[in-house]
């Protein structure tokens, strides 16, 4: 749902995480999703260059500049993201990686286990009664 808090709760991870000494990368999905785009966000965020157009070169330089110790934040996603495609190890490497979506079934596409999983419910109006 819309409105219910979930980049707010991500701002205040990633206040958190920052402070402990992680590197933070914040990237934005939004509807209009597609690999190269998240491919050259990830890389103008963390300081690496992409001027290659294969998707196999831009993975291996992605790969090549990941470190521990980072946490990214994928925001407002909306579908499925192939990780292996978009140059992103989160199992293998150590990155910590948070992702903000409406959508249920898109995390469960993406292998997210469910106890990792926060559901954010809005909250009710309040009526009086109580």
């Amino acid at each position: 749902m819309d409105g219910v808090g979930k980049t707010l709760l991500a701002t205040l991870v990633e206040t958190e995480v920052n402070r402990k000494g992680y590197n933070v990368v914040w990237v934005t999905i939004s509807q209009k999703f597609n690999i190269s785009k998240l491919q050259d966000d990830i890389a103008k965020r963390i300081g690496v260059k992409l001027d290659e157009k294969d998707e196999n070169i831009r993975v291996d330089k992605l790969y090549s500049t990941q470190k521990e110790k980072v946490v990214l934040i994928l925001d407002d996603v909306w579908r499925y993201i192939d990780f292996q495609k978009a140059g992103i190890q989160p199992r293998t490497n150590g990155i910590k990686l948070i992702l903000t979506t409406r959508l249920k079934h898109v995390c469960q596409q993406m292998d997210f286990v469910p106890n990792h999983m926060l559901p954010i419910m809005p909250l009710n109006s309040y009526d009086g009664d109580g």
